[in-house]
């Protein structure tokens, strides 16, 4: 007898004949639930009507025009209620108010190192609104910390990939940007990205200055300016420049330029850590004590050893090994050439932060007011000596004298 699969051969029929009857088995599992869930809504709805009025209030529900219901009975989902009077079934419906309204939220200012090491603190406000409500409910569990989240690393992102003037002068071309690459990510929550307004972005620290070449500004043997740049760069190098004669009259002859020397000016000698403690020591006082109120430990790589500047109590001291009498608020761990150069003024603490050539533990923001140390510190320092005095606890202070 011909069946409906009577063309294919043995092993295909088995294994067709195999999933139809997994289907069959499915179908009739679907069926069993559907009629246990039918029961129990027809009792749900027998037991609301016993209890009128008093139901009316646990089950009535009045969804205004901005509004969408989403329910779920027994588990399962129902059609999306429209804006009127609803009927809730007690203890089998479980269902959420979705707010369709444009609502917003503030991304916090942070900071943000740019393309060109700019440090910047920026901040951004978000508009969105709700475009399917059952994907906002049942994508995500957390929609508006999922959207402070996403918000705030996607900001980030983006500010990190152009260079200061950019985020200044193209603040509509990023918010446009950052609108769109949010939506990519929120499509799928149902949430559509109405307005991104980006805060007027505060410098904290400005990208190193650009020095441009100035040799191949003026390339060319013909040109005479690029000639008289080499008579200059001879002159400020010591080494005789070669100036060629001119093209427009050969006749004429240049008589070769007299080398003039001078003397490059020394390179500054770094300065061990004693002898920053000892400058430091020096220049503190009551002032920098209020203005600073802080304690700092520094643990130098190396043979550098540990340092402290006391800069909470009396008017400031500094000295080797850990602080006295007190526990730091910022412990600083560094080699001794980013010290010398921390100090120096060759970089900021806050770009040494960003860069991970310094650790802080404690206190950041105590750690970051390191400048104000720096610049008090940037005085003439010729003529100082340092030698080591006993101080009252047995440990040798480095002091100027």
């Amino acid at each position: 007898m011909a069946t409906k699969y009577s063309f294919l051969g043995r092993q295909d029929r088995l294994g067709l004949y195999s999933n139809d009857s997994l289907h069959t088995e499915r179908i009739s599992a679907n069926k069993t639930v559907d009629v246990i869930g039918w029961i129990i809504t027809f009792i749900a709805y027998v037991f609301a009507i016993l209890t009128l009025p008093v139901s009316v209030f646990c089950c009535v529900k009045i969804i205004q025009d901005y509004e969408r219901a989403v329910i779920f009975r027994l588990g399962r989902l129902q059609p999306v209620k429209q804006p009127g009077v609803i009927f809730i079934l007690p203890c089998i419906d479980k269902w959420d108010r979705v707010d369709m309204r444009v609502k917003a939220f503030n991304v916090p200012p942070q900071k943000i190192l740019t393309k060109d090491q700019a440090a910047v603190l920026v901040g951004a406000t978000v508009q969105f609104l709700i475009k399917d409500p059952v994907a906002s409910k049942g994508v995500v569990q957390d929609l508006n910390h999922s959207m402070r989240v996403l918000a705030q690393t996607t900001l980030v992102n983006i500010m990190m990939t152009l260079k200061l003037v950019e985020i200044q002068n193209d603040k509509k071309f990023t918010s446009i940007h950052a609108q769109d690459e949010l939506n990519k990510a929120t499509k799928s929550w149902g949430v559509q990205i109405h307005r991104i307004e980006i805060s007027e972005p505060q410098v904290i620290c400005a990208p190193p200055e650009f020095k441009p070449d100035l040799a191949s500004m003026f390339k060319g043997a013909d040109n005479p300016i690029s000639t008289l740049f080499q008579v200059m760069q001879g002159a400020t190098s010591g080494i005789t420049p070669q100036v060629l004669p001119s093209r427009s009259n050969p006749a004429t002859h240049h008589a070769p330029a007299m080398p003039v020397s001078r003397e490059q000016p020394p390179h500054p000698t770094p300065l061990d850590p004693d002898q920053l403690v000892a400058i430091f020591n020096h220049v503190t006082d009551e002032r920098l004590v209020q203005e600073i109120g802080c304690v700092y430990q520094f643990n130098i790589s190396g043979q550098g050893g540990v340092w402290y500047l006391d800069l909470k109590n009396g008017c400031g001291r500094g000295g080797k090994g850990p602080p006295l009498g007190c526990m730091p608020d910022a412990v600083i761990s560094l080699s001794s050439e980013d010290m010398h150069a921390l100090f120096a003024g060759e970089m900021t603490a806050f770009n040494a932060y960003m860069q991970g050539r310094v650790t802080v533990e404690g206190d950041v923001r105590m750690a970051m007011k390191l400048e104000s140390v720096v610049e008090r510190m940037k005085q003439p320092r010729m003529g100082m000596r340092t030698a080591h005095v006993q101080n009252d606890h047995g440990r040798n202070d480095v002091m100027i004298i």
